[in-house]
């Protein structure tokens, strides 16, 4: 990994490898052999390391497949999603099983028909607005959502060479979420921080960090305005079908308007 990460890639030779269909991974696959997803991963981070000289990198070779379906001691995240879906017990695959159950996560299948009835509703030059929509992929797209019953079956018949599945899913996402090129274009650098969750030592850092001029923020009304609208839409139609935990109704009525 550190091997390929050191490479100083050709950007020009990478263009026209794109240009030629294939994926990101497939153009650096031209460098080396058949990288696994954290690989890819790992030698991004390898690259970023280049500035950061006193960080040491350490490897740990996975145990399983990453698109095992199979449920065993140690399953993959795919392994989990099929048992989940297929309502097959995973209490010993995952300790965060119980809050799995009863979040009862939303999955492709629930918003397939928004999907498909965007695809087969809108006009044609609707899709040439969308992010990351080109080459005429909505055709495509428009074709397979008229007769593929499921998101599997659509993935499936959308993906090819050309256009592998994971392209196929981020434009979908575009699609379903109506994020337009200009959009996405008039985004500016994220310059601030959402921590999650941390620890005591965690905290300690990021006081560090704001002491040094970074902003902390921790909702979403705090985001700059240029993101936030961006935010605001994908969380409307992620919580759709959560709307009891949405966090758009908890924080303010005047970002989400809700039901009576």
């Amino acid at each position: 990994l550190q091997t390929v990460a050191d490479l100083p890639i050709n950007i020009d030779h990478l263009k026209q490898t794109l240009q030629t269909g294939d994926s990101y991974a497939r153009a650096i696959n031209a460098y080396s052999d058949t990288f696994a997803p954290n690989d890819l991963l790992g030698i991004a981070y390898l690259k970023a390391l280049h500035s950061y000289p006193d960080i040491t990198p350490y490897s740990i070779l996975r145990s399983n497949d990453y698109h095992d379906t199979q449920l065993t001691s140690i399953a993959s995240a795919t392994a989990i999603r099929h048992a989940y879906a297929s309502g097959t017990d995973f209490s010993s695959q995952t300790p965060l099983y119980q809050a799995i159950m009863d979040y009862q996560p939303s999955t492709w299948d629930d918003y397939y028909p928004l999907l498909r009835h965007l695809l087969l509703t809108q006009p044609h030059d609707y899709f040439k607005d969308i992010f990351l929509v080109s080459e005429g992929i909505e055709n495509l797209l428009i074709k397979q959502a008229a007769i593929q019953p499921t998101f599997t079956d659509f993935i499936r018949a959308c993906t090819s060479r050309r256009y592998p599945s994971s392209r196929i899913r981020r434009i979908a996402l575009m699609i379903l979420n109506n994020v337009t090129k200009a959009e996405v274009s008039s985004l500016e650098t994220v310059d601030y921080v959402h921590p999650l969750a941390f620890n005591d030592k965690g905290k300690e850092y990021l006081h560090h960090i704001k002491k040094e001029g970074t902003l902390i923020v921790n909702k979403l009304n705090q985001y700059p305005s240029h993101l936030k609208d961006l935010c605001i839409k994908v969380n409307r139609t992620y919580y759709l079908f959560h709307p009891d935990v949405n966090p758009l109704v908890r924080e303010s009525t005047s970002l989400y308007i809700k039901q009576e």
